[in-house]
C-alpha cells in the first residue's frame, strides 16, 4: 500500500472518530468549551514538538508566528462553526457537508491565488461516486425522512510516489 494511501485512510479514520466524539462532547458541554479544549491540546502539542525538534520551526520562527496568527483566528472560527453544526445537527448530514471544504479550497485557490487548474488530455483520471443513505430524525431544523449524501471524487496521480489528489462535490437531498 502506498504511504499516501495508508496515511489518507488513517486520517479518514481519525476524522470519523473526531466527528462522533465532537458531536457527543459539544452536546454535553457546548461548542465553545470543546473548541477551547481542542485548541489548548493543539497548542501543547506544538509546544512539545517545538521543544523536541526546534529545527522544525525553520530559520525564522517569528515569521511563522506572524504568518500563523491570523490563520489561527480563521481556524478557530471554522472549528467553532464545525462544533456548533455537530452539536445541533445529525452527524450523518453535517460530516459529509463539512468535508466539501476540499471543493471550496480549489475555488478559493483559483480565485485568490490565480491558480490555473488544467490537466493534459492524456492525463489518467478515474472517477468514483459514494452514496450514503440514512433517515434523519425531526428536530434542529432538519426535515425528517430519507436523506442521501453523495460524494463524487475524481482521482488523478498527484506525485511520482503514486499519491493521488481529489476533488469532491456533495449533494444532500
Amino acid at each position: 500500500m502506498p504511504p499516501g494511501l495508508a496515511l489518507g485512510l488513517l486520517a479518514s479514520l481519525g476524522w470519523g472518530l473526531v466527528d462522533v466524539a465532537a458531536a457527543v462532547s459539544t452536546r454535553l458541554v457546548g461548542s465553545l468549551r470543546v473548541l477551547a479544549g481542542t485548541q489548548a491540546v493543539s497548542l501543547a502539542g506544538v509546544a512539545v514538538v517545538a521543544a523536541v525538534q526546534p529545527s522544525l520551526l525553520g530559520a525564522d520562527p517569528g515569521a511563522g508566528l506572524v504568518a500563523g496568527f491570523p490563520l489561527g483566528f480563521l481556524a478557530a472560527a471554522a472549528y467553532l462553526a464545525y462544533f456548533t453544526a455537530l452539536r445541533i445537527g445529525p452527524v450523518s448530514i453535517v460530516s459529509p457537508v463539512i468535508m466539501a471544504y476540499g471543493g471550496a479550497t480549489v475555488v478559493l485557490a483559483v480565485v485568490l491565488c490565480t491558480t490555473i487548474v488544467a490537466l493534459p488530455a492524456s492525463f489518467p483520471v478515474s472517477s468514483t461516486t459514494y452514496t450514503f443513505s440514512a433517515t434523519s430524525v425531526p428536530g434542529a431544523g432538519f426535515p425528517s425522512g430519507p436523506v442521501t449524501a453523495t460524494r463524487s471524487e475524481v482521482w488523478a496521480p498527484g506525485s511520482s510516489d503514486g499519491e493521488a489528489g481529489s476533488t469532491a462535490t456533495f449533494r444532500v437531498r
